[in-house]
């Protein structure tokens, strides 16, 4: 009789139950209403007495919770379903040792998938949770937990109970067809597809008005499969999918219709059915207004428009029709790539309905650029070829064009995606002009992976003579390159402690930082440095006012599209600053606060801004080594002396001290004709501490230097070098070996210039 109390009910009500056993074991207490149980706290006196009802009625309560074990004990626990309701009595008085030996035998029973699945839906998903979290009955508990969830749902899923199911759909017995259905309903969209896949296999042609029932029934969920089956080449199936789509409201059911009403590419059978289902449901617009709707839904998708709440976070499903194996696949894709993909499949139906319209097709490849993009991620080239060879004719103007429009619509992915087809079918008449270009002003747009996709770009192609925008190009080869892999967070607050409160509490979320105390400390170090990401600026900032200081970080195009976090000092400046920065894009307004968790909250909301993507370490070491391997060879080579790098010679000197990159920081400053990069060359040769493989590539590049353009150091910065060479007596022969032929490569040169 215990065993039937089960119900996920409050300790109180648990031991009032076991009150009312005490005082009336003749009577059921597993039929009372919760309703008539009343706990009133005011009437609990020390002694443990409570009163219950109207009736005035008073039961002292001793040891009830003993009482309660040795009845679940007594009713003898053996069945999977009779131990996890013990388990969970015993959860709810807290006994976890009588919990644990009764999830010791349950562990034990090596539960088979059906029996994990009846197990699981008789107590409730509910109470397996309880034994994960319950901190005394782990870790057996978890994994018990764990172990009944997975076998549930695979058993639930697997094919052979899903065939069984199909097959009951066209039983004769009108229960059994029920039954069936609502266990498929429960498996959900595949179970959707396998009843669809019925209709390639003409020996069960008997079955299909069973089937078709089904499907008709399952309703809105059906529409993933149904949009998949109607791009199959398989007839009995398409056919299937059009009628069954044309049974449901849906936006994405009426454009499959249209797809397959309008495509010229749609055969003359599916075309007229998809028609007939389309006026049947007067739902058939003429072929401008079509054209006019499925425009609207393309650039609604290419801006982030969502189909339904379903994929407003997470993943969405996404079904097409195998040919191989005649079967719905399903990918799980994330919800932002599957409104793009939403958008790629309809803007292809808008160039299939009218591949003469000019506007048509530029939505369709703008819209493959996007998703495309969106598809691979940040890190990853898309596949250039592929696209090629399904877009006919495109040549690189054609791209140039969409550059400009993907920028201007804000496509930041198909606008990246622009430029590494640009790359490879490119040439100087995309770079070079008197006039900036499109790919030099996408390095203006502000992201850095679409900077840097122009910048490897226009290293490709390599023009030969100068253009307008290239010392945008040096500037930022030479910024690349200076990275050091981390992203950093930049915080401006007058009080230096302030500052660096705040950028200490980035430590932990994985950022490095960097504080600040005036708006053009602030604005020279974020503008100087590859790895900020994020800034967080404060009201009290000044020289300049901090309006100031975020109107030059919008417009820089470094910071343009960097996360801002404007820190307001009270509530009368939270309230303007709000006000003056209504519509700035990226821009959050917060109340200043040194408490750790109101700053992870803000955090947070400010890493929600670094869209489409972040950048990652791998991603910045990737662009600083393209960026090195550029600067090697337009340093180097003398068709490309118009670029300029006078003004990023401490971003240069810096990578010396990258082991990757010192050879070729060497070889850089070797072609650099200054004081300052012959001085960093003996500096760093005469470190000690640093390899002597790369101090003596440093040595040789010093060597190429002088032999250039001469020795442009002082009379003191010769004798230092000689002094460096006498205290290295005690060190290493390599290392004397080193110095003293620098200071060979020095007299020599002097020697020369005597003469």
């Amino acid at each position: 009789m215990i065993m039937q109390l089960f119900s996920r009910s409050l300790r109180f009500k648990i031991l009032i139950a076991a009150a009312l056993l005490i005082a009336s074991p003749t009577t059921s207490i597993f039929a009372q209403d919760d309703a008539t149980v009343i706990r009133d706290e005011a009437t609990r006196d020390r002694q443990g007495i409570i009163r219950l009802g109207t009736d005035e009625r008073v039961v002292r309560i001793e040891n009830t919770e003993e009482l309660l074990v040795r009845s679940v004990a007594q009713s003898n626990p053996t069945t999977a379903i009779e131990l996890a309701k013990a388990i969970g009595l015993m959860i709810d008085i807290e006994r976890f040792d009588v919990a644990s030996e009764y999830l010791d035998s349950l562990a034990s029973l090596e539960l088979d998938g059906e029996a994990s699945y009846e197990l699981n839906r008789s107590v409730g998903p509910d109470l397996f949770y309880e034994i994960a979290r319950a901190k005394d009955l782990q870790p057996l508990g978890r994994e018990t937990a764990v172990k009944v969830f997975k076998a549930a749902s695979s058993w639930a899923n697997s094919d052979e109970r899903v065939a069984v199911l199909i097959d009951q759909l066209a039983s004769d017995d009108e229960y059994a067809r029920g039954e069936a259905f609502a266990k498929l309903n429960r498996v959900g969209k595949k179970g959707v597809a396998r009843v669809i896949e019925t209709f390639a296999d003409q020996n069960r042609e008997d079955d299909f008005p069973a089937m078709r029932g089904a499907l008709y029934a399952f309703g809105e969920s059906a529409v993933g499969p149904l949009l998949g089956a109607a791009e199959s080449n398989e007839p009995a199936v398409r056919i299937e999918a059009i009628r069954g789509l044309a049974k449901l409201e849906s936006n994405q059911a009426v454009d499959m219709l249209l797809r397959q009403s309008l495509s010229l590419q749609t055969q003359s059978p599916f075309r007229e059915l998809a028609s007939f289902h389309l006026s049947k449901s007067g739902r058939a617009p003429a072929r401008s207004d079509a054209e006019s709707r499925l425009r609207s839904r393309v650039e609604g998708f290419l801006e982030g428009r969502r189909e339904s709440a379903e994929s407003l976070v997470g993943t969405v499903d996404v079904w097409s029709w195998n040919d191989d194996s005649g079967k719905l696949e399903v990918v799980e894709v994330e919800s932002s790539v599957a409104a793009r993909l939403r958008a790629a499949e309809l803007a292809r139906t808008l160039f299939e309905i009218d591949p003469t319209n000019t506007r048509n097709r530029e939505l369709h490849l703008l819209s493959q650029l996007e998703f495309r993009k969106r598809r691979v991620g940040a890190s990853q080239q898309i596949n250039v070829d592929e696209l090629l060879e399904q877009a006919e004719n495109i040549d690189a103007v054609e791209i140039e064009r969409l550059l400009v429009e993907a920028i201007d619509l804000d496509l930041i992915p198909a606008a990246t995606a622009a430029c590494e087809v640009l790359k490879q079918i490119g040439s100087d008449s995309q770079v070079v002009g008197a006039e900036r270009r499109p790919l030099v002003n996408a390095i203006l747009v502000g992201d850095r992976h679409l900077q840097f996709a122009a910048f490897d770009a226009i290293a490709e192609i390599n023009p030969k003579t100068a253009y307008a925008g290239c010392s945008y190009v040096a500037e930022l080869g030479a910024f690349l390159a200076s990275s050091r892999f981390n992203r950093k967070c930049a915080v401006g607050h007058i009080r230096n402690e302030v500052a660096q409160a705040w950028a200490t509490s980035t430590g932990p979320r994985g950022w490095s930082s960097m504080a600040a105390t005036s708006s053009q400390e602030f604005f020279e170090k974020v503008t100087s440095d590859p790895d900020v990401a994020m800034l967080i600026v404060s009201d009290t900032l000044r020289r300049p006012e901090h309006r100031e200081l975020v109107q030059q970080l919008r417009s820089h195009w470094k910071t343009r599209r960097m996360p801002i976090g404007l820190l307001a000092r009270d509530a009368n400046h939270l309230i303007r600053s709000v006000r003056y920065t209504e519509g700035i894009d990226r821009l959050l307004t917060f109340p200043i606060s040194l408490d750790s968790g109101a700053i992870a909250s803000q955090l947070d909301q400010l890493e929600d801004q670094q869209s489409p993507w972040n950048v990652s370490s791998d991603d910045r070491y990737r662009h600083a080594a393209r960026a090195v391997q550029w600067l090697e060879g337009a340093t180097t080579d003398p068709e490309l002396d118009f670029y300029h790098f006078g003004a990023h010679q401490k971003q240069l000197l810096d990578l010396l001290y990258h082991p990757e990159f010192t050879s070729s920081a060497a070889k850089i400053l070797a072609t650099q004709p200054t004081a300052v990069a012959q001085r960093a060359m003996l500096g760093f040769v005469s470190q000690g501490d640093l390899p002597i493989e790369a101090r003596e590539l440093v040595a040789d590049a010093f060597e190429s230097a002088v032999k250039r353009g001469g020795t442009m150091l002082t009379t003191r910065e010769i004798q230092l070098q000689y002094e460096r060479y006498n205290a290295s007596e005690s060190q290493p022969a390599e290392t004397q070996k080193v110095l003293g032929r620098v200071l060979d490569v020095i007299e020599a040169r002097r020697k020369r210039s005597r003469r």
